[in-house]
């Protein structure tokens, strides 16, 4: 397992859980850790396109391997690698109606809550302007509280805040985050995993899980 494998798996958890409401605190622009984001390059087609070919249809469209590249950052030839890593170990599965790779949530939520610190551990960096992480993000800032340390941040120029820069999982995650809410939860609270003490980790482990398995 890479660690991109974790980005790609949580879209498409992502993908698969955008006919759930989202959490309140995910519904407005409070979700956002920039100033300002450009678009990312997302292959969506128009509405006339989507009356004809249906919904299955967009659907599927959303799980080619060209436009899981698009919307994680990882390139088409390691999003190819990764899906099949993750069919076979077990950690997705193809749908049984449609064929889509869809999350075993569990034996992910597994390997976050007590393996990604070790596997994966976050690199910090020097202080820089970012998009804020783990427990500096919207999704845990407000049930954490910290002494005035210098808070973990993605290093982007667009970020709202100055941090330290921690090490994403992948190198397109700032990009990835700029219009999937529940991605950019879901990441956050993996790095509040990887970097935070007990306390941070359990609460991150608690709301990663709830996310996960509503």
């Amino acid at each position: 397992m890479k660690s991109q494998d974790l980005v790609l798996l949580f879209k498409i958890h992502s993908l698969w859980s955008s006919e759930r409401p989202l959490p309140a605190l995910l519904r407005s622009d409070a979700w956002k850790g920039w100033e300002t984001l450009a678009p990312s390059e997302i292959l969506v087609p128009d509405s006339r396109e989507l009356s004809e070919v249906g919904y299955d249809e967009h659907r599927r469209s959303l799980f080619t391997v060209r436009q899981l590249a698009a919307t994680t950052g990882i390139s088409k030839s390691q999003v190819s690698l990764s899906l099949n890593r993750s069919l076979e170990s077990g950690i997705a599965v193809a749908d049984r109606r449609t064929g889509l790779p869809k999350v075993n949530a569990k034996a992910l939520l597994g390997v976050i809550v007590h393996a990604v610190r070790y596997v994966f551990p976050a690199r910090r960096g020097q202080v820089t302007r970012g998009i804020p992480t783990a427990m500096a993000a919207p999704v845990l800032r407000d049930q954490i509280v910290t002494a005035g340390e210098l808070v973990p941040v993605w290093p982007d120029p667009r970020g709202s805040i100055k941090g330290q820069a921690i090490e994403p999982l992948s190198d397109g995650v700032a990009q990835a985050v700029s219009d999937d809410p529940l991605l950019y939860a879901m990441l956050s609270l993996a790095d509040a995993i990887r970097i935070g003490q007990a306390r941070e980790q359990s609460i991150a482990a608690d709301l990663l899980r709830e996310i996960m398995e509503s």
